[in-house]
This record gives structure tokens, C-alpha cells and sequence, in this order.
């Protein structure tokens, strides 16, 4: 579900595009509040999902490692 605010306006999720010209708002880099800015489907807020074999204490445990791990290494990015 969409909430207002919770993920910055991109070149990659503006939903501005004349035909095969895109367009940048000049809202780029800014919290999206309409659902109408956005492309449909865009990945606003990085889900993340796995398969059934991983829903166990265990390989949650190691997915939460390899995440964590990652953010260390690289800082998230909004564009």
C-alpha cells in the first residue's frame, strides 16, 4: 500500500514520462505525497522477499546478518 512520504521521488519511479522523452520533475528528490507521481508497481520502499524455505529462525538469522553486513558497506540510495 502506498503512504504518503515514505519514499523519495526518483528519475526511476516518476511516474512523468512523454512517450519515450522523460521528463524530471522539478519535485525530483523530494518525499512523494500522491500516489499519482509514482510509476505503478515501483519499489518505494525496498521490499524484500523470500521464499517459503526461508521462514525459519535460522535463515532469517542469516538473511538479517547479509543485510546488515550490506548497509555497512554501502549507504542506501534514493535515485
Amino acid at each position: 500500500d502506498f503512504s504518503p512520504g515514505m519514499a523519495m521521488l526518483t528519475k526511476y519511479n516518476s511516474a512523468v514520462n512523454k512517450g519515450a522523452v522523460i521528463e524530471m520533475p522539478s519535485q525530483l528528490g523530494e518525499k512523494v505525497i500522491d500516489v499519482e507521481q509514482v510509476k505503478p508497481y515501483s519499489n518505494l520502499c525496498g521490499l524484500l522477499a523470500f521464499g517459503e524455505e526461508w521462514n525459519t529462525v535460522e535463515r532469517r538469522k542469516v538473511l538479517r546478518e547479509a543485510l546488515r553486513q550490506a548497509a555497512q558497506r554501502h549507504s542506501p540510495s534514493y535515485d
